[in-house]
């Protein structure tokens, strides 16, 4: 292969590194990334032979910060490996959402995958599939794109030829309105990481306490990527879901193939 392009929406960066390491199993010489995590006006045009194309899965379905970036791109029949990541419940409709909004857009679908990351909601003291995508998670994204690989025959990618697990209509998305993590200021350092790391732009330019609950998407990336552990979820409704998951959902799933 000679070029590859990322097309990812990865708030916390595990989706990124499962992408990553499909590229590497596919061995594409050349890279291109096209990081639609922030919201900016416009993308560069998609430049690979193939595109990788990752998203987190939230309650189900693909983030509506991440459809909208994935909207504005044109596969013009350009071949398609496609990711979702999920924090080790269950990614209900997302790959078949994330299936059928790039063929919608031009891209051929050759194959999709369905892995495993570290919950957004997961704490020290409720891990939910804490640390993951680990050293396995990996080498499994890699195995996915050496097989993706073998779809190219005589120079010409296969489409998918195996239904992606969901169902049409999608199911309903339930976003919690209002919700935003809590902030310490007593904690705080003012480094603005989480400023720079929100995928929404919810928090204030200047203010790491200023947040935006109905801008909030919820994702944490503010909140694990605060080196002063300065921002925690303390919404009653989502410590609720947080014990619930590290209670029902512990045991370690495997990321599905489908080519």
């Amino acid at each position: 292969m000679d070029t590859a392009s990322l097309i990812y929406f990865s708030p916390t960066r595990t989706t990124l590194k499962t992408i990553e390491a499909v590229c590497e199993g596919l061995g594409a010489e050349r890279r291109q990334g096209i990081d639609l995590t922030r919201s900016v006006a416009g993308y560069e045009p998609i430049r690979g032979e193939l595109a990788i194309i990752g998203v987190p899965v939230y309650s189900g379905r693909i983030p509506k910060a991440a459809v909208e970036g994935l909207e504005s791109l044109r596969g013009e029949g350009r071949p398609a490996v496609l990711v979702v990541v999920y924090g080790n419940r269950a990614y209900d409709d997302a790959l078949l959402e994330l299936v059928d909004l790039c063929v919608r857009n031009g891209f051929v679908v050759v194959s999709a995958g369905a892995f495993i990351g570290e919950h957004s909601y997961s704490t020290t003291d409720f891990p939910i599939a804490e640390g993951r995508p680990d050293h396995e998670d990996v080498d499994d994204a890699k195995l996915f794109g050496a097989k993706s690989l073998a779809k190219k025959a005589g120079g010409k990618w296969l489409p998918i030829a195996t239904a992606v697990p969901g169902n049409r209509p999608y199911k309903e998305s339930r976003p919690l309105r209002g919700v935003k993590p809590a902030f310490d200021s007593a904690l705080c350092t003012e480094c603005l990481s989480c400023i720079a790391a929100c995928p929404t732009e919810a928090i204030g330019p200047d203010d790491p306490g200023e947040v935006d609950g109905d801008k909030c998407i919820r994702c944490a990336a503010c909140i694990k990527i605060c080196p002063a552990r300065a921002k925690r979820f303390e919404d009653q409704r989502i410590l609720d879901v947080t014990a619930f998951l590290h209670g029902h959902c512990s045991a370690r799933k495997e990321p599905e193939y489908f080519f």
